[in-house]
């Protein structure tokens, strides 16, 4: 089978990873869809400040380069609101490790629940049809027998699976190791 009837929904960011992994598959000839997450409920009453995190007012910008990344590349775009399972399991998450005087890293619970899981069972109900997710991450995925390792990036100063390592089997299992190695391809 070729790569054209391999689905990948790719979650985009409006930043240069996750773009250029969706450019990167489309050039190997996958059938790939954009997706983003709408996260920000504007309620916090945080201030732009020139640079865009993930979360924050920047949000709408970056979902317009999504779209526009999309658009050049000639592939779909939808945008799944979570901002509910944001509030609930990030940021209330962080707010309560910090008051409790930890360190919280609000990314991995991100992934974890919000990419690997709210996004993509979302997105599937909302009939966007794929075989696998990708995202900007650096990191590889092996297989050996039923397990599913998650690896360190071929680069290991662009490493990100510090990110990723709470994920569990099912959730990597939708991420084909080509599908996390492209940016370092």
């Amino acid at each position: 089978m070729g790569n054209s009837r391999i689905k990948v929904a790719v979650g985009l960011s409006g930043g240069v990873d996750s773009s250029v992994a969706a450019a990167l598959l489309c050039r190997k000839g996958y059938d790939v869809t954009g997706i983003a997450m709408e996260i920000y409920g504007g309620h916090e009453g945080i201030k732009e400040s020139g640079i865009h995190a993930c979360y924050g007012p920047g949000e709408k910008e970056d979902t317009e380069t999504a779209a526009l990344v999309c658009e050049k590349l000639g592939i779909p775009f939808f945008v799944i609101d979570l901002r509910e399972e944001f509030k609930e399991y990030v940021i209330d998450y962080f707010k309560k490790e910090y008051l409790s005087g930890r360190k919280p890293n609000p990314c991995i619970v991100c992934n974890r629940h919000l990419k690997f899981d709210f996004l993509l069972g979302k997105a599937k109900s909302a009939g966007i049809d794929f075989d696998f997710f990708s995202t900007g991450h650096y990191a590889r995925i092996e297989r050996s027998g039923e397990k599913i390792l998650l690896k360190k990036a071929s680069d290991a100063a662009k490493d990100q699976t510090y990110f990723l390592y709470r994920l569990t089997d099912t959730q990597l299992s939708y991420s084909d190791s080509v599908c996390l190695r492209m940016a370092t391809d």
